[in-house]
């Protein structure tokens, strides 16, 4: 079997600047409404085709090489993974929360703009991902979202993707494997493309993905093993889903700010 090559790794990363491109109407008129449509049935034929790309994709990039890229990554999974996941789901939004606050106070003082101003701008358009509405209102919307979108659209196939290019990386640069400092170059490389992925709901949330990108990558890393970092971004995303329900619901008002 002959290694991943160079062009393995630039096919898995067009995958997500694709999306970022296409998702922010670049080059066309930017479509309305959720990307994650409120129709149950729709969104679960969006999901079907969006694993099917995915799969088309990762099939381009494994060939010729008869290997799942990535596969390495997933063995070993553990009960406990689901457990430590969760505990990294809470660590991670905490970690974004407290960058996200010095950033904003860093620029108030550096700007003179008020953080209530500069917190609305870092906020990202959820309504371009997500039907707010259908959230709070639809029972089965909500499930879906909850489950399938965030641990599967989410957590399994963007980690298997994650996975995938680190594997195409490190057997092409070995050396960035062995030490913290390769690990960090790593995560963040791949962290950078992860985010402009979401490019359609702003740059604010390029940023924040970028550094949830981030995040996910070094526990990958950290662990050799995508279990922990699948859970991890599954719960991340669900417990966002149902953050935006409680407030569509009970305090709408924040969310019109």
């Amino acid at each position: 079997r002959t290694k991943p090559s160079l062009l393995s790794a630039m096919v898995l990363a067009a995958y997500p600047l694709a999306i970022g491109y296409l998702s922010s109407g670049a080059g066309s008129d930017a479509s309305e409404g959720a990307a994650l449509t409120a129709d149950p049935f729709g969104l679960l034929a969006s999901a079907g085709f969006e694993l099917l790309v995915f799969s088309v994709v990762l099939a381009l990039a494994c060939f010729p090489h008869r290997a799942l890229l990535g596969a390495g990554f997933f063995r070993g999974f553990k009960p406990s993974s689901i457990g430590r996941g969760f505990a990294y789901s809470i660590l991670l939004r905490i970690a974004i929360g407290i960058a996200t606050l010095a950033v904003v106070a860093g620029l108030s003082a550096a700007t003179g703009a008020s953080t209530e101003e500069l917190g609305a701008a870092a906020q990202p358009d959820v309504g371009a991902l997500v039907d707010i509405d259908s959230l709070a209102e639809n029972p089965l919307y909500l499930a879906l979202n909850l489950t399938l979108v965030s641990f599967v659209l989410g957590g399994l196939r963007e980690e298997l993707w994650r996975a995938a290019l680190f594997h195409c990386l490190i057997t092409r640069f070995p050396g960035l494997d062995r030490s913290s400092g390769g690990h960090a170059i790593l995560a963040a490389s791949v962290a950078v493309v992860f985010g402009l992925g979401h490019l359609g709901q702003g740059f604010s949330a390029v940023l924040l993905t970028g550094a949830l990108g981030f995040g996910l990558g070094w526990i990958l890393l950290r662990a050799q093993s995508a279990w922990e970092a699948v859970f991890a971004h599954g719960f991340f995303n669900a417990t966002s889903f149902a953050a935006l329900m409680a407030l569509q619901r009970y305090a709408p008002e924040i969310l019109q700010r």
